[in-house]
């Protein structure tokens, strides 16, 4: 793919040096939720900030939304104030107050004093204080100086949020918490606390949520969440000077998260929600009680311009309407919500977004979107192309998948698996679907929810053909590459202070889950799983040939063997909780994200990192490779999309070839997981070694004798206990080539003791023996290698016997060569 001349998107803003493209904007972009918008005085600049991530707060050019300067701040970005001339910005640092030069970036002071983390800060209208809230005290502050004014006893709910803000007078300060129902107000002057204001509404004391004050400090405007799942949030509107309620305002939702006075006081802006994330944006005539207009967009923040002709909203974009026309003001170009999932289709010719509002496909080689679909305004949260790129399949947190039509984006089917037990919510539809996938054959999809069930359901259909169900919150599933067995994996909490990991995998033609594989993963990631600073869902990731899984943990990745449950290696260097990963489909590269928005490339063979890279804003939370393992896409909380070109980074830092290939090299491949994969990748490197050591010791399965098989499997029943124990050890020898024979025997109402010998073979073949597993390490080394030698071998040992693993594996390794680009 030819690379743009320029280092910059269509939009002007500049490309990191790996990219090849961005698709979307960062235009308005935080990198996360936008839960603070002030609009400066000049009329031409605007602050935002943003809850956890990322840790910065922004000054944007109004006008256009380009980003114009970064401040950083600590854990709660939205803690960000401005001066009321704008040419201050305070944010925090842990318990520490900066102030900066908005105009230079300059710092100016480091206020210290505060006990505990700081969640609030506000500028008093004259610009002589600036008030910070700690978890037990108010404090003010000379911003002039920055020495200490006075300390304000506060014992605060400390689960809540504080809220802050000064009378136009700036001789009061208001406070409340957004887990309690009462505000409290300070004399400046004597610093004690004059009075207080109890939120209560028909009798009933209602929780602060939304908070804010008219610029003249006369009226505060509190909203408050309706009482049960069923009621609407309340705005109601109270009288400074008294504390006495003076009228409320109708909502249509449940939660009144946010409201904004206009300058002059007339307009009162509020922002609605619903515990499923969708909301609106009104904006009422204060003189008439009117509501002026109201849009379907969810707002975690309001303002308006200085001038009042302007309003502007933040959630994953800042987006502006104007107050005359209720009209928006150049509506944001790209995705207007963090994308959740990017998918890529077969041929990688199309790219699928899913964000909360839609679905959106784009054209991969100019970067253009071809069409939105919208799921009948469900929230999305996954998507995936089927095998064929004919079909993409969608997944709402809401309890809604759907299948769609790529080439029309028509609605196929739309499913809504009903609930087990009765929800609180009525926004929920049905499970909460957290993942899905499509089978290799494209037959078939899985689907993990919050429910604790993976499903098999008909892509065609849309019908639920079997549920595997399992008390956990699954946050990702997968099949693998023979859509034989199908992966999920959850959080699970080892102790008090301990959060792990947990793998199932279930047999998807039988529905029965698979202890014994999912034991050996799962007791090596339980010794290794610490809780530190763990990402809060778990992510998984199975290799394009079916494998290796990854699973993101606290600081490193775990490689594992699917075929053994056994850890191939780990890749150790991230400072931060992995996110989520992606394979290559060359199995030669794996990529990942941590929380600290950078994403690496790490060499597998090796197991070494490449490059540790940038140019998001806040998480990345998806990543996939093209077919042809050259490019990597990127997408996350900025809304965007990058396009990497890996192929230069891999020229550039691929460490040197394996060694020479080891005289051990057969011996290792029967051998742990981790010495068999250093020996399946010298072998890889030197084909010139490899092929003839591999046509030396590998040949087509026999087929096993069926008369001989059946008179074993009699003779696991038989009166002496010798005779049963040795058609056990010999039936164990035959490996999965039994399999069938011992599945017909149980079928046929055997004894007791005869079907608990055939469970316990059963059992046993999930889990290979040493020398199977030799066999199908040697057919990934010649799949790897790829040479027309190698498929002539493979060709060979897939005439074998039909049953043998071995004749399936080889198979399945020419199809895949034959579809590699």
């Amino acid at each position: 793919m030819a690379r743009e001349e320029t280092h910059t998107d269509r939009y002007g803003d500049p490309l990191p040096a790996q990219a090849v493209r961005r698709i979307g904007s960062v235009h308005f972009r935080q990198g996360g939720t936008v839960r603070t918008l002030i609009a400066c005085a000049d009329g031409k600049t605007l602050v935002s900030g943003s809850y956890f991530e990322p840790r910065t707060v922004c000054v944007w050019e109004l006008a256009t939304g380009r980003l114009l300067r970064s401040f950083p701040t600590s854990f709660d970005a939205r803690t960000a104030a401005v001066s009321p001339s704008g040419s201050v910005v305070a944010t925090v640092d842990g318990e520490e107050i900066r102030l900066w030069e908005l105009a230079s970036g300059r710092e100016l002071h480091r206020l210290k004093g505060q006990r505990f983390q700081i969640f609030a800060l506000t500028f008093s209208p004259d610009g002589k204080i600036l008030a910070s809230s700690g978890s037990q005290d108010v404090r003010l502050w000379d911003p002039e100086t920055g020495a200490e004014i006075a300390v304000l006893p506060w014992k605060r709910r400390q689960i809540g949020f504080p809220l802050l803000g000064f009378t136009s007078d700036s001789r009061t300060l208001i406070a409340g918490d957004t887990m309690d129902n009462k505000v409290h107000l300070w004399d400046v002057a004597t610093k004690r606390e004059s009075r207080q204001l109890d939120i209560q509404l028909n009798g009933v004391r209602n929780f602060v949520q939304a908070f804010t004050l008219s610029f003249d400090g006369t009226t505060l405007a509190i909203g408050s969440p309706g009482a049960t799942s069923g009621d609407k949030g309340v705005l109601s509107l109270w009288d400074v000077a008294t504390s006495k309620l003076s009228r409320q305002l109708p909502c249509q939702r449940r939660v009144v998260p946010v409201a904004a006075f206009s300058p002059n006081g007339k307009l009162l802006a509020v922002g609605e929600g619903d515990p499923m994330g969708t909301g609106s944006i009104s904006v009422w005539d204060l003189d008439t009680d009117k509501r002026l207009f109201s849009h379907d967009a969810y707002a975690s923040s309001l303002a308006f311009s200085h001038d009042g002709k302007t309003l502007i909203a933040g959630a994953d974009v800042i987006r502006r309407w104007d107050v005359a026309t209720g009209k928006e003001i150049q509506p944001p170009e790209g995705n207007l919500y963090r994308i959740s999932q990017i998918a890529l289709s077969p041929n990688g010719k199309t790219l699928a977004t899913a964000s909360f509002d839609a679905v959106s496909l784009w054209d991969t080689a100019s970067g253009t979107r071809l069409r939105d679909v919208s799921v009948a305004g469900e929230p999305l949260s996954h998507c995936t192309f089927s095998p064929d790129g004919h079909t993409l399949a969608t997944a709402s947190i809401r309890g809604t998948f759907c299948l769609l039509d790529v080439a029309t984006g028509k609605q196929l089917h739309i499913v809504h698996p009903p609930l087990a037990d009765k929800s609180p919510n009525p926004e929920l539809k049905g499970e909460r679907f957290t993942d899905i996938a499509f089978a290799p054959d494209g037959k078939t999809l899985t689907t993990s929810s919050r429910e604790g069930t993976v499903c098999l359901w008909d892509a065609k259909t849309g019908e639920q053909l079997r549920r595997l169900s399992r008390k956990a919150e699954f946050d990702a599933v997968a099949f693998t590459s023979n859509g034989r067995c199908v992966w999920a994996a959850s959080r699970t909490r080892l102790s008090m202070r301990q959060i792990g990991t947990d793998i199932r995998a279930w047999d998807t033609s039988r529905g029965e889950e698979l202890p014994q594989l999912t034991a050996a993963m799962n007791a090596r990631t339980a010794e290794t799983d610490s809780g530190r600073s763990y990402s809060i869902f778990a992510h998984l990731e199975v290799s394009s040939d079916g494998r290796m899984l990854a699973v993101n943990r606290e600081n490193t990745i775990s490689v594992w063997e699917t075929a053994s449950g056994q850890e191939r290696l780990r890749l150790k260097g991230q400072s931060e909780p992995t996110l989520c990963t992606a394979f290559a489909p060359d199995g030669r590269l794996i990529a990942s994200a941590s929380r600290d928005g950078s994403f690496r490339l790490w060499d597998l063979p090796s197991g070494t990192e490449l490059a540790k890279l940038s140019g998001h804003r806040g998480q990345i939370n998806t990543l996939v490779f093209s077919p042809d393992s050259t490019l990597l896409y990127s997408g996350g909380d900025d809304t965007s999309i990058l396009v990497t070109d890996v192929t230069r980074i891999v020229k550039k830092g691929r460490p040197g070839e394996a060694d020479q290939v080891a005289p051990s090299a057969w011996d290792d491949l029967a051998g742990a997981a981790p010495k068999a994969y250093r020996a399946i990748h010298s072998l890889r490197a030197d084909p010139a070694v490899a092929l003839p050591l591999l046509r030396k010791h590998l040949r087509p399965a026999a087929p096993v004798d069926e008369k001989r098989v059946a008179q074993l499997i009699r003779d696991l029943d038989a009166a002496e206990f010798a005779r049963r124990e040795s058609a056990s050890r010999e039936l164990e020898k035959l490996g999965e080539a039994v399999e069938p024979a011992l599945r017909a025997a149980k079928q046929g109402k055997p004894t007791l003791d005869l079907r608990r010998r055939i469970d316990e073979l059963l059992e046993k073949l999930v889990i290979p023996e040493a020398e199977t597993l030799r066999l199908l390490r040697a057919v990934e080394v010649l799949e790897y290698i790829g040479t027309a030698e190698a498929r002539r071998l493979l060709e060979e040992l897939s005439q074998g016997a039909p049953e043998a693993r071995l004749t399936r594996e080889a198979k399945a390794a020419l199809e895949r060569l034959a579809k590699r680009p």
